[in-house]
């Protein structure tokens, strides 16, 4: 029997309440879109490779709109943008988004690493 890959999750609390409303829906979507494909590192806090211009396209919203929402969650202190260039060409190759997980803990959010998948024997219930 193959077993399904076991996705993070994200645990969102009664106090990140104030977070999303002080963000506005945009940043908060944006947000989710990070958390989703965030990466642990070692220190603890979180990194997602992301462009405004992919994150536009997963939301449905402008380029322009996409960036401000990386902007407004930036000035928050969630999030802090590291540019990485490619040494041969000299130009911005990637930009990684490092997600602070102590402030948005602190905000009533928190990201759980995917639980083991549970093995089912055959002919058990379920």
């Amino acid at each position: 029997m193959a077993r399904q890959a076991r996705e993070p999750s994200l645990v969102i609390g009664a106090r990140a309440r104030e977070l999303r409303r002080t963000l506005g829906s945009t940043a908060w979507a944006t947000l989710e879109e990070l958390l989703l494909d965030a990466t642990p590192q070692a220190r603890g806090d979180l990194s997602a490779q992301a462009s405004a211009r992919v994150l536009a396209g997963r939301l449905g919203v402008s380029k322009d709109t996409a960036a401000g929402a990386l902007r407004r969650l930036a000035s928050a202190g969630l999030v802090r943008r590291e540019d990485h260039r490619d040494a041969a060409r000299g130009v911005f190759a990637r930009s990684v988004y490092v997600i602070d997980a102590d402030r948005l803990d602190e905000r009533g959010i928190s990201r759980h690493a995917a639980p083991p998948a549970r093995s089912r024997r055959r002919g058990a219930a379920g």
